[in-house]
């Protein structure tokens, strides 16, 4: 049976969005076809804040802890 699949686009793995399996009702009528791509433009606009929250995450700076890096040197034999 023929599946819709929203997938975000990363280079790593995508993640799915949204599924759905697509049969001839959702076509057959003008309303059905239009709660079809209603869905649709959901997920899309959930894909794009998924693929915006994971490149923020990517750009936040990442905090060291300064202690524990001394800490580790103390380990680290001269």
């Amino acid at each position: 049976m023929p599946r819709i699949l929203i997938v975000t686009d990363a280079a790593d793995a995508g993640e799915v969005v949204y599924s759905e399996k697509l049969v001839p009702a959702h076509l057959q009528s003008e309303h059905s076809g239009r709660l079809l791509v209603e869905r649709l433009a959901w997920a899309v606009e959930d894909a794009r804040r998924a693929e915006r929250k994971r490149a923020e995450t990517r750009r936040a700076p990442r905090k060291v802890d300064l202690e524990v890096v001394e800490e580790e040197r103390a380990w680290i034999p001269t």
